[in-house]
């Protein structure tokens, strides 16, 4: 029996700063404790990909290079 195969990942500079604002955000309006349930959901997103990368709906773009882009909720956000 052969384990399952497990993609690796990049988040690339712009996400990963796009999520750390969101987190800022989050802290600003509420308080650090959304922030940080914040960056949890993602996370386990994020990881949940490497696992099943079939997850979310597929994005449509007229760019060629973006084909196969897909978009994936946060659950509670």
């Amino acid at each position: 029996m052969t384990p399952k195969s497990v993609l690796q990942l990049k988040i690339l500079p712009l996400a990963a700063q796009a999520i750390v604002d969101q987190g800022r955000y989050y802290e600003f309006k509420q308080d650090i404790r959304l922030a940080e349930r914040w960056e949890a959901a993602v996370k386990q997103a994020i990881l949940s990909l490497r696992t099943s990368p079939e997850r979310g709906s597929l994005c449509r773009f007229s760019a060629l290079s973006l084909d196969g882009i897909r978009r994936l909720p946060i659950p509670q956000f």
